[in-house]
């Protein structure tokens, strides 16, 4: 990849294939280079958007990655009066490492692997890029399946980060383009499953995998995924004023 440069402190990062909203439009993360212009906004979030320049891009092998999944909060609300499961397609994913920062709205900025250790009450609710509230209804470490091209994650056990030893496997063959990851069919027809014969809970078997992220001028944010979430460029910084 040109113009990549590898750095020993990562900060937050991503999955290849994970769209990040550019002046020119969707653009996955490892294509972006220096010099394009992503959608950005004040990290302390008091001022309006803008396009801002990329100043570096960066790539990092063999990192720990996290799922998060993500649905707008107007259809978490609509399936709650409608007394149903929320639309898988309305959701969607993103593959990250565990110190990535997200927006979490009377929180300020919060790392992907904290986001239920703050509030065993609420779900986190993320900034979209339009404007719209999304909520994160699951994080978890993935692990290494005896599945090819998929990856495993253990079902959370409530909001305080604990998990089932059951999970998902989630498909990972389209690169990390957050809208068409899907669960694939567990062998017993449900949408949880154990891993196999992967002790999922053995260090060694953390899912790993190359990752990117992006300096960006000024403002130190950009949007990811489909629906564009707030995410910052480097680890944590707090803000508490939005």
């Amino acid at each position: 990849m040109s113009g990549l440069r590898a750095v020993k402190d990562p900060g937050g990062c991503f999955i290849a294939g994970t769209l990040v909203h550019t002046k020119e439009g969707l653009k996955s993360i490892e294509e972006i280079k220096v010099g394009d212009y992503v959608l950005s906004m004040p990290e302390d979030g008091n001022s309006e958007q803008a396009y801002k320049r990329v100043t570096k891009t960066l790539q990092f092998k063999e990192k720990e990655v996290w799922c998060v999944e993500i649905c707008p909060k107007s259809e978490v609300e609509q399936a709650k009066r409608e007394h149903r499961l929320i639309r898988q397609e309305s959701a969607f994913k993103l593959i990250v490492t565990p110190n990535q920062p997200f927006w979490v709205e009377g929180m300020g900025w919060t790392r992907v692997d904290g986001l239920f250790h703050t509030s065993s009450e609420h779900l986190p609710q993320l900034i979209l890029s339009d404007g719209e509230i999304a909520m994160a209804f699951w994080a978890a470490p993935m692990k290494r399946s005896e599945r090819s091209n998929a990856a495993w994650a253990p079902a959370p056990d409530g909001f305080d980060g604990s998990y089932f030893s059951t999970g998902m496997h989630v498909d990972l063959t389209q690169g990390g383009r957050s809208a068409e990851f899907g669960y694939l069919p567990s062998r017993t027809g449900s949408m949880h499953d154990d891993n196999g014969g992967v002790d999922v809970w053995k260090p060694e078997n953390i899912y790993r995998c190359t990752v990117y992220n992006l300096e960006i001028e000024d403002f130190h944010t950009y949007y990811v995924g489909t629906r564009g979430v707030w995410v910052h460029n480097q680890n944590c910084v707090i803000y508490y004023t939005k």
